[in-house]
This record gives structure tokens, sequence and C-alpha cells, in this order.
């Protein structure tokens, strides 16, 4: 639930932004969310215990806020760009970053059942998810 609303906020910002230096801007940003991706399914596949998992979620958490912050600038920066429906220029990057999304997600899945108790755990996840609720409520020039 959580991982699909946050591939979405990506899906969002490849919606506002197009072609020349707004394509290289979109292409640095999905690039930065595939790593962070990675690094998040890397981390929880390799946790052992409760810490690591809690660990890797707050990682995660500070990394797609500071991205969210990142996808609030590109759509300030190119209003104009919010009606573009389509950037066939990107295809590859959004592929990868599906890929990379759908893999994330069932690693995550696969390890929570492990942990779905873990109180700690279920602390960082609900930490996380209002980290992004609430940035997604605010503004953009109140950040």
């Amino acid at each position: 639930m959580l991982k699909k609303s946050l591939f979405s906020l990506v899906i969002v910002v490849i919606m506002f932004v197009g072609c020349g230096r707004k394509t290289s801007e979109l292409k640095d940003y999905i690039n930065e969310t595939i790593k962070i991706q990675e690094e998040y399914g890397a981390s929880i596949e390799k946790a052992k215990n409760g810490k690591d998992i809690e660990d890797a979620i707050d990682k995660y958490g500070d990394s797609m806020v500071v991205l969210s912050k990142k996808a609030k600038e590109l759509e300030s920066k190119y209003p104009e760009l919010k009606t573009q429906k389509e950037f066939p220029e990107l295809k590859t990057e959004y592929d990868k970053l599906k890929e990379i999304s759908e893999k994330t997600e069932k690693s995550v899945a696969i390890v929570m059942t492990k942990y779905i108790s873990n109180k700690a755990v279920i602390k960082s996840m609900q930490e996380l998810t209002k980290k992004l609720i609430e940035f997604e409520e605010k503004p953009a020039d109140k950040k």
C-alpha cells in the first residue's frame, strides 16, 4: 500500500517534466529513486533482526522525504508541464523504476511477515507513513 503510494509519487513527477533539461533532471530523479529502492530492498533482505529492519525503514523514510522535496521542486519549476501525459524518451528509465519498485515491494512484503508483530518495526512503518503523508500535505513553498 505505502510502496504503491511512493511509486505513484514518482509517476506523478514523471507526468510533470518533459524534454531537454527537464528530461535530464527527471532522469536524475528517477535514477536516484531507483538507487534508494535498491538500497532499501537490499537492506531489508540482509536484515538479521528487528533492529536492522527498523534502521532500513528509517533510512528509507528519510531518503523518500528528500526525494519528495525534489519532486515538489520539479513540480514548481515546471508547472507548465502538468498537462503532459506521456514521455516516450523516458520509457527505459520508467521501465527500470517499475521493475525495481516491484522487486523491492515483494522483498519487503516477504521479510516483513517475519516482523509483523515487532513493535519497533511497526513504529518505524507508522513513522514512515506519517512523514510521507505530512510532507505531501505541505505546499511546496512551506517546506
